[in-house]
């Protein structure tokens, strides 16, 4: 079943679609949510997909760690960086939920 974006949503037309299909929780083997860090300067940060797949925004928490790698405070005790895909290894964090 395909369903539809909220008003609310910004550039709800831009963004990919989505199918829903409702099954029995006792047709599931097992539930899987997938994460994804940012290997850079040898550090795993977190990551943030905007729409320009050819670059990527990396965070951290940890201000030193930003400071040494360039990174620019993007909230009180956070910091982002805009980086070329490129630059970084993508990693999976697979967890069975």
């Amino acid at each position: 079943m395909k369903k539809t974006y909220p008003n609310s949503f910004k550039d709800a037309k831009n963004l990919p679609e989505i199918y829903i299909k409702e099954v029995k929780r006792t047709d599931i083997e097992m539930l899987i949510k997938i994460d994804y860090k940012a290997e850079y300067n040898g550090h795993a940060f977190n990551v943030n997909f905007p729409k320009d797949q050819t670059k990527i925004i990396i965070g951290t928490a940890d201000a030193e760690l930003a400071k040494e790698n360039g990174f620019e405070r993007s909230d009180k005790y956070y910091y982002e960086k805009l980086v070329d895909v490129r630059d970084v290894k993508l990693i999976e964090l697979w967890q069975e939920i």
